[in-house]
């Protein structure tokens, strides 16, 4: 039987690395595995740990998207209003905005973040249409 040790760093030491392809550490903060794909700031999380949490929130007034780390977001929104994504950089978590009234809903970034290269905020016009946004450790895309 093979024995791998992998190097151990902490949460914030980890964020601010990019792993090359392959390359495994052990983040000792969230008790997890991350592996380096080349380009995502602190590499990609699987196994190990408590697993991604799914919060869904309802929104009817302006709001500030959550940050907690390992958690995914899915806001269900009425009326016309804005919700503000957190910093890109270092976000692994997933973002979904669903336009359920009969109002706009607008999605801005922080600082000068772009979302698939266009400057925010963007919209979700119609009634029923949804978009879902990652990170790429520096702005924000589209999935």
């Amino acid at each position: 039987m093979a024995i791998f040790k992998l190097p151990r760093i902490a949460t914030a030491d980890r964020t601010t690395l990019v792993l090359a392809e392959s390359e495994l550490v052990y983040d000792t903060d969230l008790d997890q595995v991350f592996s380096g794909d080349g380009t995502t700031a602190g590499g990609l999380g699987f196994g190990g740990g408590s697993g991604i949490t799914r919060t869904i929130e309802s929104k009817s007034a302006n709001f500030s998207a959550g940050g907690a780390a390992l958690t995914d977001y899915a806001y269900v929104c009425t009326g016309t209003i804005t919700g503000t994504l957190p910093t890109a950089v270092g976000n692994t978590n997933q973002y979904d905005f669903k336009n359920a009234g009969a109002g706009v809903v607008s999605i801005a970034t922080t600082a000068s973040e772009t979302i698939d290269g266009t400057a925010a905020p963007i919209t979700i016009p119609l009634p029923s249409m949804s978009l879902t946004l990652i990170s790429d450790g520096a702005n924000w895309i589209i999935a």
